[in-house]
């Protein structure tokens, strides 16, 4: 991992429930989509990434 990794992406929810986004997980077969939950609407958003995301700790 790198020493000072930088955000390289942006993620905006339209919708009047989803100011508050929470928590971020990749998954998929190709780990490039990006799930996140919706702090206050509890719903489940999906993003489509370019890149995959690293696998969790201990699933390495």
């Amino acid at each position: 991992m790198e020493d000072h990794p930088l955000p390289t992406h942006l993620v905006h929810a339209d919708g009047p429930h989803q100011h508050h986004l929470d928590n971020g997980a990749f998954g998929g077969p190709d780990r490039k989509t990006l799930y996140i939950t919706g702090a206050l609407s509890g719903d489940i958003l999906m993003a489509r990434m370019p890149v995959p995301g690293k696998l969790m700790y201990g699933l390495q």
